[in-house]
C-alpha cells in the first residue's frame, strides 16, 4: 500500500522552499536540504524493501491460483475471482489467501464460500445434477426434433386430395 506524503495540498517542495528562506545559515540549510531529500528516498523506495507478510509455499500458492479460479465473483457472479476486477473480488482473493496461510483446505474455503453465497459461488458446478441435466436435455430435444420431423416428411409425401 503506497502512503501519501502530505494529506494538505501544498507541495513538499514549497515547504522547503519556505523554510529555506527563513534559515540564515548555510550549514543548517545544507544539513535540512540533505535530511528532507533522504526523507524523500526513504518515502518511495521504503516499500520496496519491505519483508512480506507470509512467504508462501508452491503448494500454497497453487492451491490459491485454483481456489480463485474455481470461485465467482459474488457482486455479479460472471467471472472468476482471478480475472474480474472489483473490490469484491479483490475481498475474495484475500480471503482465499488468509485461509491458506491459516491451513485451511481447498475443500474447506470452497464450502465456506458454498456456505455463505450458494452453488452458484462455483464455476464448476458440484454434484450429479448438474452434469446430467444437460445432457438429459439434450437427449430429449433430439427427440422431439425427430418426432417433428418424421411428422413434417410425412405430411409433405401425402398426395393432395382431388376435389
Amino acid at each position: 500500500m503506497r502512503r501519501t506524503y502530505l494529506s494538505c495540498k501544498i507541495p513538499p517542495f514549497l515547504i522547503l522552499y519556505n523554510i529555506m528562506n527563513h534559515i540564515q545559515t548555510p550549514q543548517i540549510r545544507w544539513l535540512i536540504s540533505i535530511v528532507f531529500c533522504i526523507s524523500w528516498l526513504l518515502l518511495f523506495i521504503g516499500d520496496t524493501f519491505s519483508q512480506p507478510e507470509h512467504i508462501l509455499t508452491q503448494e500454497q500458492n497453487a492451491s490459491i491460483k485454483r481456489l480463485e479460479n474455481l470461485i465467482i465473483a459474488p457482486c455479479c457472479f460472471t467471472q472468476p475471482v482471478s480475472i474480474h476486477s472489483s473490490g469484491a473480488s479483490e475481498k475474495v482473493k484475500e480471503e482465499i489467501r488468509k485461509m491458506v496461510i491459516r491451513g485451511l483446505s481447498e475443500e474447506e474455503i470452497k464450502r465456506f464460500y458454498v456456505d455463505k453465497y450458494g452453488e452458484q459461488i462455483l464455476s464448476v458446478p458440484s454434484g450429479w445434477l448438474a452434469w446430467v441435466l444437460p445432457i438429459f436435455v439434450f437427449i430429449v430435444a433430439l427427440v422431439v426434433l425427430t418426432v417433428i420431423l418424421k411428422r413434417w416428411v410425412r405430411s409433405g409425401t401425402q398426395k393432395p386430395s382431388q376435389t
